[in-house]
């Protein structure tokens, strides 16, 4: 059985967004290696403060990294329903693919993220969960593939072929 770990991060580009890239447990390190070659004199990766060429740069990065990614959105409710309700679906789903550990990007909401995971992974006691900050590499990989979604075009085009897009939650 091949053990996965997921990296959550969220988007709010015209819908609310949960991006899960899945990676091979024992490929993990060799992806954040590329990765920090890639981020250069930066400290982190975020899209929104790379020029235009490094922009496209980390878009043509991503399918050539052995990640798959699900797509997890929902609107039309308050943020936190619309969190809740992709947490619960994106944590159901990544059980399925046989993901042994969750990392999502620590903010303000940690600790209802947590019980709305604890309650999703309650018959999965295999899997687990945990925080980080932006200093795990690994969460740029969603944040590098939300943007280019959201942004759409060209960018899009390019991770389109990694992306599983799970339906829109309508709330």
């Amino acid at each position: 059985m091949v053990r996965r770990t997921a990296f959550i991060d969220e988007s709010k580009r015209g819908r609310y967004m949960l991006c899960a890239v899945t990676v091979v447990n024992v490929d993990v390190a060799g992806v954040r290696r590329q990765l920090h070659k890639a981020k250069r004199a930066h400290s982190t990766i975020h899209m929104k403060s790379l020029n235009p060429t490094e922009r496209m740069a980390m878009a043509r990065l991503l399918p050539t990294l052995g990640i798959d990614i699900c797509l997890f959105s929902a609107r039309g409710g308050r943020e936190r329903v619309m969190r809740d309700a992709l947490l619960d679906q994106a944590a159901r789903h990544l059980v399925e693919l046989e993901v042994s550990e969750l990392v999502i990007e620590s903010c303000g909401q940690d600790h209802d993220d947590a019980r709305i995971l604890q309650r999703a992974l309650l018959n999965h006691p295999g899997v687990r969960f945990r925080f980080a900050g932006k200093d795990e590499l690994m969460l740029a990989t969603a944040d590098v593939h939300a943007w280019c979604w959201g942004r759409g075009g060209k960018f899009k085009d390019i991770v389109k072929p990694i992306t599983t897009e799970l339906g829109t939650i309508e709330l």
